[in-house]
């Protein structure tokens, strides 16, 4: 049965259920990360290409055009903090035990208030 052009017909429904999967994926992120004030995006793009012409003598009896489809959806970057390295040879290291990466070679607050934790 022909029935009109909608979403949930394209690909016997798949284009909404991939758009609808990617507004989860969207709301999962915002959800996650609420203070990053950043747009999250959906595209949708619909090509519909023509394809024969009717003939008005009658032997073709219609257009048929193909109707393809894409959903892309973009998060803001991922980051965290700064990590900072000492170069020792040709290797990068880093001081683990100092997440502010201010001085490579050392402890830091963190590392008290940790072996205070652990009862040292």
């Amino acid at each position: 049965m022909l029935r009109p052009l909608a979403l949930e017909l394209i690909q016997a429904g798949d284009l909404q259920k991939t758009v609808e999967n990617a507004l989860d994926k969207i709301s999962k992120d915002i959800y996650d990360r609420p203070a990053l004030e950043k747009a999250r995006t959906l595209t949708i793009e619909v090509k519909v290409t023509p394809k024969g012409v009717p003939d008005p003598g009658g032997s073709m009896p219609r257009c048929m055009p193909d109707i393809d489809w894409q959903v892309k959806h973009r998060l803001p970057a991922e980051g965290g903090m700064t990590t900072r390295a000492i170069l020792e040879g040709d290797r990068l290291m880093v001081n683990a035990n100092d997440p502010l990466g201010d001085v490579p070679g050392q402890g830091t607050l963190y590392d008290a208030i940790e072996d205070q934790k652990k009862g040292g």
